[in-house]
């Protein structure tokens, strides 16, 4: 019993600490004209917040005291929350409560990490958790030039638990998980029905015991929904530029999650090259951006772990003259072989692919999904790369265990394209009515 009222208290203070800053009634003319839904506020607070918890993480403070404080503000704000606003939302907040219910009792249920999550993730939590800084992260076991932010979020909601269980402090990654789903299907033109439909295809066809076991993916995975939730909504919004600071931080987040984040913050620069309503001007002065968060976290990782590229020690490429050669061609067939069990494993890739065939032999315009097709090879070839071209005797077995992980991460970017097609042609005739 113990374990459920405090798996409720997690929840309630879910929804009041990322209730704030952005959903005021102070903020109220400012936004107006943004037009946020509710799960899109949640999801851009938790930019905010995150990017608040990242910047506290380099300093030596004790994580229970920054919870307060930002509890602290996040009880004073409830006092000038436009309550009215948001009464049509009430259906899916409900929906909301009960996935996150569902998988947090799972969670309780089945606490264990899996393996990276055992012998890498927690000794990072737990430096945080025990109040030790940023460059203590040297002195800590396993892969230490592992991204921290994740970890830091973690050790703040396990220190927050009125029990001392290490898998409270993971329910925030289901919450932030889930809150990034609503945050895009409401954000479409279907009524309530469909929305709930919508989220039940899409919840289900993306669960995975990742969520629940430790791993860094699924909020990697959060924050791809989210940079391509704001990427629209400065194609629809061209000179609302609270999104574009959105952006920034969404990119400097995912840059700190997992070591992965600096090519996936590339190739999701993708969508922002490819929109001409973007105008060549705040293209340039976002990719200079995002040029300097990666120098900047090169240059902090090179300071306190002098890793390399990717954030981990020992990683190592086959010479040049050896990426064509037989013995490092015949990889090949097993990484292939790997990526469709991959796409097994994720249906979203699948469902992708057959609703992009549909699509393209409908409109029979290429050019009009180029960025979707594009973001799909070239993230496939980057999985397939890393093990490809890597120097490593072990490479099967870090195929195997690595390889869907990879893919699962960025396959939220695909529910853009499937949730737009479940807008303009399933659910097309039932709007029209």
């Amino acid at each position: 019993m113990i374990e459920i009222l405090n798996i409720f208290y997690l929840f309630v203070t879910f929804f009041i600490i990322f209730s704030f800053p952005l959903n005021n009634i102070f903020l109220k003319k400012i936004l107006e004209k943004y037009n946020f839904n509710i799960f899109e506020i949640y999801s851009f607070n938790i930019l905010c917040l995150l990017t608040c918890f990242f910047l506290l993480s380099f300093f030596k403070l004790n994580v229970l005291y920054i919870f307060f404080i930002f509890l602290g503000f996040s009880l004073i704000n409830l006092f000038f929350l436009d309550w009215l606003k948001y009464k049509k939302e009430i259906a899916l907040l409900i929906i909301l409560v009960i996935f996150l219910l569902s998988y947090s009792l799972e969670v309780s249920t089945y606490p264990y990490l899996e393996w990276d999550a055992a012998v890498n993730w927690i000794f990072k939590v737990l430096n945080f958790k025990y109040n030790y800084s940023f460059k203590n992260l040297t002195n800590v076991p396993g892969v230490v030039e592992y991204p921290h932010l994740g970890t830091y979020l973690w050790a703040i909601f396990w220190k927050a638990s009125f029990i001392d269980y290490e898998y409270t402090g993971r329910l925030v990654f289901i919450f932030i998980y889930l809150t990034s789903f609503f945050a895009l299907v409401n954000n479409l033109k279907l009524n309530t029905i469909q929305k709930i439909l919508s989220l039940i295809v899409i919840i289900i066809i993306c669960f995975d015991r990742i969520l629940i076991s430790g791993y860094q993916e699924p909020l990697m995975f959060s924050l791809c929904i989210i940079f391509m939730i704001l990427v629209q909504k400065i194609v629809n919004e061209k000179k609302l530029y609270l999104n574009y600071l959105l952006l920034i931080l969404c990119a400097n987040l995912i840059l700190w999650t997992k070591n992965e984040g600096m090519l996936i913050l590339i190739f999701l620069s993708f969508f922002i090259l490819l929109k001409k309503e973007i105008t060549k001007k705040n293209k340039i002065i976002l990719f200079s951006l995002f040029i300097i968060l990666i120098i900047l976290k090169k240059s902090i990782f090179l300071y306190y772990f002098d890793s390399f590229f990717f954030g981990w020690k020992g990683y190592e490429f086959i010479k040049i003259s050896e990426f064509l050669s037989y013995e490092i061609l015949q990889r090949l067939p097993f990484l292939l072989y790997q990526v469709l069990i991959s796409f097994i494993k994720y249906p979203v890739y699948i469902l992708f692919i057959v609703l992009m065939a549909i699509t393209l032999i409908n409109e029979k315009n290429l050019k009009k999904h180029s960025d979707f097709i594009l973001f799909f090879l070239i993230n496939v070839a980057m999985a397939i790369s890393i093990f490809y071209l890597t120097n490593d005797p072990n490479w099967k077995h870090h195929t195997k265990v690595g390889l869907d992980r990879m893919l699962y991460q960025t396959s939220g970017v695909y529910l853009i394209f499937i949730m737009k097609f479940f807008e303009n042609f399933i659910f097309k005739k039932d709007n029209n009515k």
